[in-house]
């Protein structure tokens, strides 16, 4: 199951939804209840779950590399050579 599915977000969507989760972070890394809200949803999380910010923000990450979203950054384990 695909938690940002096409169907329900576009890229713009998701992108937009990406950036609300970074503000979140960085709201609870300051100590502040983060709060991510719209299309008749509001989420808060205090800062001790800060983890749950980060699993969504993976969740998000690997979904945009998976459309090829240049803001998505590259994905992958890194290559090791040995010889």
């Amino acid at each position: 199951m695909r938690p940002y599915p096409p169907e329900l977000y576009d890229d713009a969507a998701l992108l937009a939804e990406f950036q609300s989760y970074r503000a979140a972070r960085k709201s609870a890394l300051s100590g502040q209840i983060a709060v991510i809200a719209g299309e008749g949803r509001r989420l808060e999380y205090a800062p001790t779950q800060l983890g749950e910010i980060d699993r969504e923000l993976r969740e998000i990450g690997v979904e945009a590399r998976e459309r090829g979203l240049t803001w998505a950054g590259q994905g992958g384990a890194i290559s090791v050579e040995i010889g």
